[in-house]
């Protein structure tokens, strides 16, 4: 089936999310693409940012003396 194997194909390099926008509006139905696409992208920046906070919370900790001081 020429639809799953572009499916699998794409889906090795994107995220799920903008796979599943890309077969909606492949699939003619443009308007659930955009709804999921505006659910999506503040997702994604929340993502950045809270990925950005742990990994700086985490290199504070590891460079912190077993004592803590």
């Amino acid at each position: 089936d020429p639809t799953l194997l572009m499916i699998l194909t794409i889906s090795a390099g994107t995220p799920s999310a903008q796979t599943l926008v890309m077969v909606l509006n492949a699939s003619g139905r443009v308007q659930v693409g955009e709804e999921a696409a505006k659910v999506y992208v503040p997702m994604y920046a929340l993502a950045v940012l809270s990925v950005a906070v742990w990994i700086f919370v985490v290199c504070v900790l590891v460079g912190q003396p077993a004592g803590g001081g």
